[in-house]
């Protein structure tokens, strides 16, 4: 049985190490230049009709990201690969 560990759970180095690699996420993203307006409107289309989409927040349930901007980038991905067909 797999247990998600909470922030209590987890070391000062744990939270540390994840912290570091979201910020090396976001800096690969960010750094990777703007998407076409075409593509960016039909990435957002997408993420309003999936059911991790929180419509009030405007963010994904599952990356927390705020997707108006997360689907701006050309290296942002899809949690659950639902951009791939866009970018192929």
């Amino acid at each position: 049985m797999l247990i998600k560990k909470t922030w209590l759970d987890l070391s000062w180095k744990d939270i540390r190490d994840e912290h570091i690699s979201k910020l090396k996420d976001i800096t690969t993203t960010v750094t990777s230049g703007f998407i076409d307006d075409q593509v960016q409107s039909e990435r957002l289309e997408i993420c309003k009709d999936c059911s991790e989409y929180e419509t009030t927040k405007r963010k994904c349930k599952i990356c927390g990201c705020f997707m108006p901007l997360k689907t701006m980038f050309n290296a942002a991905e899809c949690p659950k690969k639902y951009w791939i067909e866009l970018t192929d």
